[in-house]
């Protein structure tokens, strides 16, 4: 293990390369999946928030504007 950092990727990955792995939508319920975290709407993800929940992706804002992330 020498040479390897002592924190997981995703811990210090920059915030554009969060990846969606799984949106439900279910009536008025929508959840996702991104990096291993569930989110929903109005949830804060590091330093955004999940603005919308579609069947193609996640809508994250921040002070910067807004992204969308696919699903991969």
């Amino acid at each position: 293990k020498q040479g390897y950092p002592s924190v997981k990727l995703s811990d210090i990955a920059p915030p554009d390369r969060q990846r969606v792995s799984l949106v439900l939508i279910r009536g008025e319920k929508r959840i996702a999946i991104i990096d291993n975290l569930v989110v929903r709407e109005g949830d804060s993800i590091n330093e955004g928030r999940i603005a919308r929940i579609e069947k193609g992706g996640v809508l994250v804002k921040n002070k910067e504007g807004e992204r969308w992330l696919k699903i991969n």
